[in-house]
């Protein structure tokens, strides 16, 4: 081989591929074309449809909410329990980091209660982030300190 394989996606904003490893993230719904190359030997591509998710599952832990404590939901939008379509070699889930498919998702707390009359935000910290080896977007909220 003369060089590198190189992939590349028509839409970044529908299908965001690694260039080297071909792992890619699903960012909307829609058609994209994936070019691949190997420089020198072969150029091809293929039109891929993102179809949008019909269905999105969030697991909590058992455990109640306690200062000081983390508290994990896992979030999967596909049938499988994990979002992951096929089999990562290393290198793609090495890579999958890089491309930061937490970034899809956004997280609003709120209080179902009229009692309450504050932002969720005054008392949780949030953030997400994505596990690769098991495929799943985490969202970590932390209860801050409150003193009333």
């Amino acid at each position: 081989m003369k060089g590198t394989n190189m992939m590349l996606s028509s839409a970044n904003g529908v299908l965001q591929v690694d260039p080297k490893t071909g792992a890619a993230v699903a960012r909307d719904s829609g058609t994209v074309t994936v070019y691949y190359e190997i420089p020198g030997v072969l150029k091809t591509y293929r039109e891929v449809i993102v179809e949008a998710a019909t269905r999105t599952a969030a697991m909590a832990q058992a455990a109640p909410v306690r200062n000081g404590k983390e508290t994990i939901v896992l979030l999967t939008t596909r049938e499988r329990g994990t979002n992951l379509i096929g089999t990562c070699s290393s290198a793609q889930t090495e890579a999958i980091p890089q491309l930061q498919p937490e970034t899809s998702v956004s997280c609003h707390l709120s209080f179902t209660s009229d009692v309450v009359d504050f932002p969720a935000n005054d008392v949780f910290k949030t953030h997400i982030s994505f596990d690769p080896s098991i495929g799943k977007s985490d969202l970590n909220s932390d209860q801050r300190s409150c003193s009333w």
